[in-house]
């Protein structure tokens, strides 16, 4: 009679963790609140438990005309919240005419060894998501080039990234 065999197979703690982080369940935008911005033509829902930040624009390149960011409320009441990242944040730069992958290497947004696929995506000229293993996750990043901007979204958190999925861009676009 023949015994049945036995594999066992090692696998690193890190691919575990990645893959157990991969299936939490998804975050239920339900009762989200939505931000709207006229100015630059997008909308997103947002948690109550998250905080608008008033944000000044630091100088940088290339340059930056419009940021918002999202916060936890806890966080944001605490003596250290301008070291807080936020759940979310989004940044608006000035309009490109070229390919948004140009731009986005033209400007240090897509570093060797990151990948960049298109996105289809309603009232934006051009959409692409970037995945960078070196960034913390999620590690993605998703950016809409727009007739009033280059729109980066910039997930940071399981909401922020729920966030994400409830971006919209205007008909003004």
């Amino acid at each position: 009679m023949r015994r049945p065999s036995l594999l066992l197979v090692l696998v690193p703690a890190a691919t575990v963790l990645a893959a157990l982080a991969l299936a939490e369940p998804p975050v239920s935008t339900a009762g989200w609140k939505t931000y709207r911005d006229p100015a630059f033509g997008f909308s997103l829902r947002y948690p109550d438990s998250l905080l608008i930040l008033p944000e000044t624009l630091p100088e940088r390149r290339p340059s930056l005309l419009h940021r918002v960011a999202f916060l936890d409320r806890g966080l944001a009441a605490s003596e250290t919240a301008a070291l807080q990242p936020p759940e979310l944040a989004v940044e608006v730069f000035a309009p490109t005419s070229g390919p948004l992958r140009s731009w986005l290497e033209a400007n240090g947004r897509l570093p060797a060894g990151a990948s960049a696929a298109p996105l289809k995506s309603s009232g934006a000229r051009e959409a692409v998501r970037v995945r960078d293993r070196r960034l913390s996750a999620p590690n993605e990043l998703v950016y809409y080039a727009t007739e009033r901007g280059v729109i980066a979204l910039i997930p940071l958190g399981a909401a922020g990234s729920a966030m994400v999925g409830t971006f919209r861009l205007t008909e003004q676009n």
